[in-house]
């Protein structure tokens, strides 16, 4: 039963520092990729992050402004349509598929990942 409960805290431990630099990294794009606006920015998932398979997938990520964030959640329709011309339908509908695919992450590939995403913000 401890290595069950440890294994569960440590999985919440690197989701949670995952969320955390994927959030950071998106910010460093430095403005709101629908409106251009630098201020109050947040890292939004297109697809939710309830879709493990690509919750820190940058293509599944996007730096919106505390307006377009609000705007977004507040007409779905409207936010799938913009995603679908900011990225393409091609790439939408590709990494829709993944996403619906699913994912279970290895605890080995979550700490590969937050190395990989350290050494990407230090560029």
């Amino acid at each position: 039963m401890v290595s069950t409960t440890r294994s569960r805290t440590t999985r919440q431990r690197l989701v949670k520092t995952l969320d955390k630099l994927c959030s950071e990294i998106v910010r460093e794009r430095e403005k709101c990729e629908r409106c251009g606006n630098t201020e109050g920015l947040h890292c939004h998932h297109i697809f939710s992050r309830s879709y493990k398979a690509v919750r820190w997938d940058f293509i599944n990520l996007l730096c919106v402004c505390k307006g377009c964030h609000f705007w977004i959640h507040l007409h779905p329709n409207l936010a799938n349509e913009f995603y679908r011309n900011h990225m393409g339908e091609d790439v939408y509908y590709e990494i829709l598929g993944i996403a619906q695919a699913g994912r279970k992450w290895q605890l080995y590939e979550l700490e590969e990942l937050i190395v990989k995403l350290n050494t990407y913000s230090e560029n």
